[in-house]
């Protein structure tokens, strides 16, 4: 009898469901979100198992390369989509969600996620670090000796980040910033200050001060 489970993921546990292929529900529980855990329950209670479905999140990498790895036939749906199934159901649970799940690798109602391997994650964990980092060495390697710089606002004038002026006769204008200086210590500056007021949720002093510059300046 062909048989489909469906994987409700959070942190320390994953609510299981089993339904036959006539949606008629076969088995609950709950294991712990560990792929072992996972394989040895389905390799356990699920014999003539055609298919295995969770949700993308935050350990479905983890958890759909470990199953894969262990012979598990696993598929990763679209969070997205099989959220608008879920809010159909009535009652709004763990336990629900994981039989809505076990519908949906029954009935094939869902749209697949390509998942990167491991490898690439790692690779794309690094790039996140380094980008976070290009602002400290750049500033560091451009700025250098800090103690030539009699006053702070030097810094920002040295790296271009001062209003051009446009004067004539009564007309003075602050235009837009003069770009003269280091161009890659001034993009850096930039991007770390649009993390900072766009981003960053909890608030901060900086924060602050560069929302009401926005506010004045536009």
């Amino acid at each position: 009898m062909s048989i489909y489970a469906g994987l409700d993921v959070s942190d320390k546990t994953t609510h299981i469901c089993v339904v036959d292929v006539d949606g008629q529900v076969l088995r609950r529980d709950v294991v712990a979100s560990d792929p072992d855990a996972l394989t040895k329950w389905l390799n356990r209670h699920c014999h003539d198992l055609v298919r295995v479905v969770l949700e993308t999140g935050p350990l479905s990498t983890f958890l759909y390369h470990g199953l894969i790895e262990r012979d598990v036939a696993v598929e990763s749906i679209c969070a997205r989509h099989a959220k608008g199934v879920l809010s159909a159901r009535v009652n709004k649970s763990d336990v629900h969600d994981a039989e809505g799940l076990a519908e949906l690798a029954r009935t094939g109602w869902y749209k697949r996620v390509h998942m990167n391997a491991s490898a690439t994650h790692i690779d794309r964990a690094a790039l996140r670090i380094w980008s976070q980092l290009i602002t400290a060495l750049t500033y560091t390697s451009t700025i250098e000796d800090p103690h030539r710089f009699a006053r702070s606002n030097d810094v920002g004038a040295y790296a271009g980040l001062v209003p051009r002026r446009s004067q004539s006769g009564e007309r003075d204008t602050s235009g837009h910033i003069s770009k003269a200086g280091d161009p890659m210590l001034r993009k850096a500056l930039h991007e770390a200050a649009n993390v900072a007021l766009s981003q960053v949720k909890r608030p901060f002093a900086f924060q602050e001060g560069g929302r009401k510059m926005v506010e004045a300046k536009g």
